[in-house]
């Protein structure tokens, strides 16, 4: 697409994105209109928490994030890109917090994931493989999830839970060595891309997925029970999991909005009350959301001053070795390129 197309596009994609914030607010506004709480009794609710178990979903919190943290690093591993875990987490927590803040947050925080990677040293065919099977591990961990979810609570039979289960894998192992494209294409490549990935780096990333999307729902209900929402971890789950379905249509950024509004009436549907019930959302999302921009940002900054600091230092080592590159060829550059790191 040309430059001016792309221009004349931008100004059609904002008037999307408003219109979309808005039907989104008018149904927030539909939905919650009768079961909003009285703040009062909302602070009630909330003096009455208990901290063991807000404590309890702190860390529920941190270890869903670092999950998603190693997630990114066994994928940069298994093409031989070396980041270490605090690295791993800075961006973790750099990405969220883009994410939920700005306006078509999801894309920037993929750009910057993306300038990271490469910063690592990955070529940009697997920084883009990374940023998207990570993507695809965590959507098929969501369907783990919501199949075993389903399984355990009786929503889905037993029967029908393994069958999925094992339906699901064997297309993912059959799509995986039997899609060889021929062609040059940027799938082609991907899918290239993928094939070169061990099994057990496939099986630990999933791992890492399910985890995440685990501790995140493990938060949520330590969350309900510190404010002293008696529901059972089926009814919770059942409500975390079709809220998170919807959060997939990225209709604000970080979900803001759609996800208060399918908590708080999942869960007063499910039979809490109100006001522990609000409780019970902003407390998960103050845990899951609002914290983490501020955390977020500090983690932009310093990964922003140590990419700075390194190319600074090889700035001199540029400004000598620069005229004998004209030399060079590019024959001669590909015959010479290193093999990736050892894992």
């Amino acid at each position: 697409m040309s430059e001016a197309a792309m221009a004349a596009a931008r100004p059609s994609r904002k008037w999307l994105r408003w219109a979309a914030y808005s039907v989104t607010a008018a149904i927030v506004f539909f939905v919650l209109r009768n079961r909003l709480p009285h703040p009062a009794d909302v602070i009630n609710a909330a003096h009455s928490v208990d901290l063991r178990w807000f404590a309890l979903a702190s860390v529920a919190q941190l270890c869903s994030l670092a999950n998603f943290a190693r997630q990114q690093r066994r994928l940069l591993s298994a093409f031989g890109v070396r980041m270490t875990l605090p690295q791993s987490m800075a961006l973790t927590l750099s990405r969220s917090a883009i994410a939920i803040s700005l306006p078509a947050g999801s894309a920037v925080s993929a750009a910057f994931a993306f300038q990271q990677f490469r910063a690592k040293g990955a070529s940009k065919p697997v920084a883009t493989a990374v940023m998207v099977l990570s993507g695809v591990m965590s959507f098929v961990g969501l369907g783990v999830l919501y199949l075993i979810g389903g399984t355990v609570t009786g929503l889905i039979s037993v029967c029908v839970g393994a069958a999925s289960l094992v339906g699901l894998t064997a297309l993912v192992v059959v799509l995986w060595r039997r899609w060889n494209p021929t062609s040059d294409g940027r799938i082609a490549r991907l899918v290239r891309s993928a094939h070169d990935v061990a099994p057990r780096h496939w099986l630990l990333a999933l791992l890492f997925a399910v985890v995440n999307w685990f501790a995140d729902l493990l938060c949520l209900f330590a969350v309900a029970r510190s404010f002293d929402v008696s529901l059972s971890i089926g009814a919770i789950a059942a409500t975390y999991l079709g809220v998170q379905i919807v959060r997939q249509i990225p209709l604000t950024p970080g979900g803001i909005g759609v996800i208060e509004t399918g908590l708080l009436a999942g869960l007063v549907g499910a039979g809490a009350a109100s006001a522990p019930a609000a409780a019970t959302v902003l407390g998960y999302r103050v845990l899951s959301c609002w914290l983490i921009i501020p955390v977020g940002f500090l983690a932009w900054t310093a990964l922003r001053r140590a990419g700075r600091a390194a190319l600074d230092a090889v700035t001199p080592a540029l400004d000598v070795v620069g005229p004998a590159l004209d030399a060079v060829t590019p024959t001669s550059v590909a015959d010479a390129e290193p093999e990736p790191a050892a894992v």
